[in-house]
């Protein structure tokens, strides 16, 4: 599917991504937006007449910088985060006809929220024709900024909020002319897909998983054990999340938004075990980690042709959830946590 939306992207200038975010995400960001405009935290736009704007908002630049990966692989490029921009449009608003500057060489352009559809439009590199694309909540475009003309006629609705997040090719010449905004709070951390640490449980923790074996079959070379939350048996979920949480916190810095929640299960694979490591069902801003109690594995991700080997003692956090697929093979035990 990347192979075929990148080369789209090559021969027209840009490609629709639909369902880039699930609903259930474009609606909490469009209600986060909104809650900034209330407070006085957007602007009016001088670009852009009858639009308010924020500029690097926190919730935005961090699913600007977790998507960096997902984007990358689709231009099959190497991107750098350059600066993203949140706007909300009224009505007669428009967007002039116009091509982006150096920082905007590979943009989406992603729908949130709107009162009624509102076309974008897109020059086809090929035909030099001008395409009118609607987007629904959580779809996209991926376009080549700089190259191709885009805009939008004069909106006759009464809002709609669009994200634009924006990135250079780290081995291009326009990489040489941009200098990556990369200030946001305090400081800035780039987030690859996932991360390894090396910072072993306390060895309470690892006796008290120890005992539990209420294991069930998930497949013939896969079992799981029940999950252990606060509900089952408080005590070690409470271990299990105070440490976790401290484990990742470094990790998490300003990017990830809150934890109200957790829970803990153990996956144990038998030997030459495959388990296809099913995410959707996690929301974006949930991250999981992977701990490894015994055993060995390989923890692969099939979209970025990436794999990681875990040992034991070795932990690795998944913070995009909802995006992605991986698959762990080998012959291990796994602590395997979500924080909410």
């Amino acid at each position: 599917m990347y192979l075929e939306m990148h080369q789209e992207l090559e021969k027209k200038g840009y490609v629709l991504c639909k369902q880039f975010l699930r609903k259930e995400l474009a609606e909490y960001l469009a209600y986060q937006i909104l809650q900034e405009k209330e407070k006085g935290l957007m602007s009016c736009d001088t670009q852009v007449t009858h639009s308010s704007f924020r500029y690097n908002m926190p919730l935005i630049r961090t699913l600007h910088l977790y998507e960096q990966e997902r984007v990358s692989s689709l231009c099959n490029k190497q991107l750098t985060p350059t600066y993203c921009y949140t706007r909300i449009y009224y009505k007669d608003s428009d967007l002039k006809p116009h091509k982006d500057r150096d920082a905007c060489e590979y943009s989406i352009t992603l729908h949130i929220q709107g009162s009624e559809p509102w076309e974008i439009y897109m020059e086809d590199f090929t035909t030099k024709e001008h395409i009118p694309i609607i987007l629904d909540p959580g779809d996209a475009v991926l376009y080549k900024g700089c190259d191709i003309v885009h805009y939008r006629k004069p909106f006759q609705g009464e809002y709609y909020i669009q994200c634009f997040l924006h990135y250079v090719d780290e081995g291009g010449e326009k990489r040489k002319h941009v200098e990556p905004e990369t200030k946001i709070h305090t400081r800035y951390i780039p987030i690859p897909c996932v991360r390894k640490i090396h910072e072993p449980l306390p060895p309470i923790i690892v006796e008290a998983l120890q005992k539990i074996q209420t294991f069930i079959p998930v497949s013939t070379q896969c079992q799981l054990s029940a999950v252990i939350n606060e509900h089952v048996d408080p005590i070690l979920h409470a271990q299990l999340h105070d440490q976790i949480l401290s484990q990742t916190l470094f990790y998490r810095n300003e990017h990830v938004l809150s934890v109200h929640y957790s829970s803990h299960d153990i996956l144990r694979i038998e030997a030459s075990g495959v388990y296809q490591y099913q995410m959707n069902d996690v929301k974006t801003f949930y991250y999981s980690t992977l701990y490894c109690l015994e055993g060995s594995c390989s923890l692969s991700f099939p979209a970025f042709n990436t794999c990681i080997e875990i040992a034991p003692g070795e932990m690795v956090i998944l913070p995009i959830s909802y995006a992605y697929r991986c698959i762990l093979q080998g012959e291990c035990t796994i602590l395997r946590s979500v924080l909410i």
